[in-house]
C-alpha cells in the first residue's frame, strides 16, 4: 500500500508539472509601468483622464459624449495569465481602431478624433487561458478626452488626411480664440484661402494698395466680397493669384491692412495658419509706401502677432510663395491712455516701387549680376519702374556674365532695328566664350543646320565639350566619326571661337 500511495504521489506530481501554464504571469506591479508611460503620452498630448480603474471582469464597455474637434483615448493592460483578447475604439460616425485578437497583447493605446459631435465606444476584453484560477487576471484601463493642440505629433492616433486637416484646422481656431484675451475683435475674422488676399477692412486706401502692388492693370486677386467695393477697377484691369514682389522675391499675399481705419486707437493683429499646425510659418509685413519689411513675432508655432500702436500706416502681409495653407486673420483693438482712435489712411494708387524691383536696382547699380538678372526679369514682366530689360542684360554681360550675355543676344534679335539685331551674335558668341553651355549649344547648332559651316560648329562644340557638357562631346565624336571634321590636338581658346 506504501509503495501504490508513493506512486500516486509521483504520478500526480508528474501531472502538477506538465499542466502548469508555459506562459509567463504577469502581475499587477509588472504591467504597471506599461500603462502608466502610455497613459503619459495622452496626457501630455492633451488629453484628461475621465475614468480610470480595474476589473476582473471579460468585457469592460463604456461610452463617452465627444465635442467636435475632441479626440479620445483608450490605454489598457492586462495582468495575471489573460491577455488583452480583444480591445477597440470607434466612433459613432464610423471611424474605428481595433486590436488584432491574435496578438496576445499585454498593452494597447488608441486613439480617434471627431470632426463633429459624437458619442465612442471603448470597449476592452481579456483572453482567458482556463487556469485563470492559478493568477487571476484584471484589465486595467484609462479613458481620455480633450482637444490635442498638435495632432500630428500624437502618434498613438489613428487619422485619415481629411480628419487631420480639420483637427488642425479647428486646434488652430481654439489656440487663436486662447490668444484673443488681450482684445475686443474689431469686426469678423476674416479666412485666407490660396488663391486670394483680404482687405482690412475693404477701404479706398487699402483698395489702392492692391492696385499698386504688382504694377499697371495687374492686380493681385483678393476676396469677392472685398472686390466688390473697388472703387478704382477699371475695364481691362488683370486679376492673378494673390501674390506681390518683395525684397526676397514672389510672395502670397494674406492681406492689405489699414489698421486707422478699424477705429481703435492701437490694433493687434494675428495670423493663424489652419493647416500643419506644429509647423512654424514666418509672416512678414511691408509697409506701404516706404517698402519696408519686418518679420512678425510667432505667438505659437502657428499663430503670428502684429501690434501697431498707435493704429497708423498701411501695411501688406506675405508668406512664402509656396505656402498653400489656410489662414484666419483677426484684428483685436488695445486701449492707451487717451483711447482714442486713429484716422484711416490716405493713399491712392500711385505708381509705386516694390521692394524686389528696389533691391534688383540696388544690387545692379554695386555689380550684381544675378540682380540686374532679376531687373531684367522684372522688366520683362511689365514691373512698373523696371523700365526695358536691355539696359541690366547689357550691365550683366559687360559684367562677364554669360547668361546675362546670352538673354541679351535673344532680346536684341527682336529688335525692329536692323543694326540691333546684327549685335545678337556677337552677344551669343561672348555667352559661350564666357562659359555658358546653351549659347555654346545653341550657336553650335546653328552652325551645323544644314552643313552651313561644320567646322565652325565642330571647334564651338569641342570648346563645349571642355567645359563638361556630355552632349557637345557626343557631338564632336559624331562629327568626326563620319569625316565632317577633322580632329585637332590642341583644344579651342575663347580667342578662337568662330
Amino acid at each position: 500500500m506504501l509503495l501504490a500511495l508513493a506512486g500516486s504521489v509521483a504520478a500526480g506530481a508528474g501531472i502538477a508539472v506538465l499542466a502548469r501554464p508555459t506562459f509567463p504571469v504577469w502581475s499587477a506591479a509588472e504591467v504597471a509601468p506599461m500603462f502608466e508611460s502610455e497613459r503619459a503620452i495622452a496626457t501630455s498630448a492633451g488629453l484628461l483622464v475621465v475614468e480610470e480603474s480595474t476589473s476582473p471582469e471579460l468585457t469592460v464597455r463604456r461610452e463617452i459624449p465627444v465635442e467636435a474637434g475632441e479626440c479620445v483615448a483608450l490605454v489598457a493592460t492586462a495582468d495575471g495569465l489573460a491577455s488583452l483578447g480583444a480591445a477597440s475604439l470607434t466612433l459613432l460616425t464610423g471611424e474605428r481602431s481595433t486590436l488584432d485578437p491574435s496578438s496576445m497583447a499585454r498593452v494597447v493605446h488608441q486613439a480617434l478624433c471627431a470632426r463633429v459631435q459624437t458619442t465612442a465606444v471603448a470597449e476592452v476584453s481579456l483572453t482567458q487561458s482556463g487556469l485563470d484560477g492559478l493568477a487571476p487576471s484584471h484589465a486595467r484601463f484609462a479613458i481620455l478626452r480633450g482637444v490635442v493642440p498638435s495632432p500630428r505629433l500624437y502618434t498613438r492616433l489613428t487619422l485619415d488626411d481629411a480628419t487631420r486637416e480639420a483637427l488642425d484646422a479647428i486646434a488652430i481656431r481654439a489656440r487663436e480664440a486662447e490668444l484673443a484675451r488681450y482684445g475686443h475683435l474689431l469686426g469678423e475674422r476674416r479666412e485666407v484661402s490660396r488663391g486670394t488676399a483680404v482687405l482690412v477692412p475693404p477701404s479706398r486706401a487699402t483698395h489702392a494698395a492692391v492696385h499698386v502692388a504688382l504694377g499697371a492693370h495687374t492686380l493681385p486677386r483678393i476676396d469677392p466680397a472685398d472686390a466688390a467695393s473697388d472703387p478704382f477697377r477699371a475695364e481691362g484691369d488683370v486679376t492673378l493669384p494673390a501674390r506681390v514682389h518683395t525684397s526676397t522675391g514672389l510672395a502670397r499675399l494674406l492681406a492689405v491692412v489699414d489698421p486707422g481705419a478699424l477705429g481703435a486707437s492701437c490694433v493687434r493683429l494675428t495670423f493663424a495658419r489652419l493647416a500643419q499646425s506644429s509647423v512654424a510659418v514666418q509672416v512678414r509685413r511691408v509697409a506701404i509706401p516706404s517698402i519696408e519689411e519686418s518679420e512678425l513675432a510667432l505667438l505659437d508655432p502657428a499663430i503670428a502677432g502684429d501690434t501697431i500702436c498707435p493704429a497708423t500706416g498701411l501695411f501688406f502681409y506675405t508668406v512664402d510663395e509656396d505656402d498653400g495653407g489656410g489662414y484666419l486673420v483677426s484684428a483685436y483693438a488695445h486701449a492707451t491712455s487717451d483711447g482714442r482712435p486713429a484716422a484711416p489712411s490716405r493713399f491712392e494708387p500711385v505708381p509705386l516701387p516694390s521692394a524686389e524691383l528696389l533691391a534688383a536696382q540696388r544690387g545692379c547699380a554695386d555689380g550684381r549680376t544675378t540682380e540686374c538678372l532679376r531687373l531684367a526679369g522684372l522688366a520683362a514682366q511689365g514691373i512698373e519702374g523696371a523700365g526695358s530689360p536691355g539696359p541690366s542684360l547689357e550691365r550683366a554681360c559687360g559684367l562677364g556674365d554669360g547668361e546675362g550675355c546670352d538673354r541679351l543676344a535673344t532680346f536684341v534679335s527682336a529688335s525692329p532695328i536692323a543694326r540691333e539685331r546684327e549685335r545678337a551674335g556677337v552677344h551669343e558668341r561672348r555667352a559661350c566664350a564666357t562659359g555658358y553651355v546653351p549659347a555654346c549649344l545653341r550657336r553650335a547648332g546653328r552652325f551645323r543646320e544644314g552643313a552651313s559651316d561644320l567646322p565652325a560648329a565642330h571647334l564651338t562644340y569641342r570648346f563645349a565639350c571642355g567645359l563638361g557638357d556630355a552632349s557637345a562631346c557626343a557631338a564632336v565624336s559624331t562629327l568626326e566619326e563620319w569625316q565632317l571634321a577633322t580632329p585637332e590636338p590642341l583644344p579651342p581658346t575663347a580667342e578662337s571661337l568662330p
